[in-house]
């Protein structure tokens, strides 16, 4: 199955309309990109409701169908979320490219039974129990025999130890977040 988990910290010039600053190779790797994920989004979707939901007469289909939502449910999610601020950011400079493919990621997460509100209740209540810097092998996996340390800033974010919460702070973006800096 095809996921997508968009991870980059900043918007690519090749998904904002009036930006001059484009590589020309590589925003077209980039928009082919994009497209091929809608597209896949879009066939999943389209397959897991044709197969799953109106074809019980294919008892094969049926584990496949729930392994691929149970995968879908880690990372539908975060990427529907970034693809949502990205938009948001842009306001009208987001390409139709990236509009289309919020629309097919939000209807691939719907053929799936996935709620975009339940599943960023849970995915917030799971973080808790994982480290919050990105860069972390504990980001994704919950960790078995390290304890989490609670930021004491603003309560809201685990950190496996040290390192992590000063990477956080100074590349992941906590410091913007947290209310131990009060604004001035």
């Amino acid at each position: 199955m095809m996921v997508l988990v968009l991870m980059a910290p900043r918007v690519s010039s090749c998904l904002v309309k009036s930006s001059e600053d484009r590589d020309t190779e590589l925003c077209f790797a980039e928009m082919i990109l994009y497209d091929r994920v809608a597209c896949y989004a879009n066939s999943w979707g389209r397959f897991y409701t044709e197969i799953y939901k109106h074809n019980v007469q294919f008892p094969p289909a049926q584990p496949f169908c729930e392994d691929m939502k149970a995968r879908a449910c880690i990372v539908w999610w975060p990427s529907m979320s970034r693809l949502q601020r990205m938009i948001h950011r842009l306001g009208s400079d987001a390409t139709p490219l990236l509009r289309r493919l919020e629309e097919e990621w939000t209807a691939f997460g719907k053929a799936l039974g996935l709620d975009a509100t339940t599943e960023r209740t849970r995915h917030e209540k799971e973080a808790l129990s994982r480290c919050a810097w990105r860069g972390c092998q504990y980001h994704r996996e919950k960790p078995d025999d390290v304890t989490l340390l609670t930021c004491k800033g603003c309560g809201e974010v685990r950190y496996c130890g040290r390192d992590c919460q000063k990477s956080d702070w100074s590349k992941g973006g906590h410091k913007t977040r947290c209310r131990r800096l009060k604004p001035r």
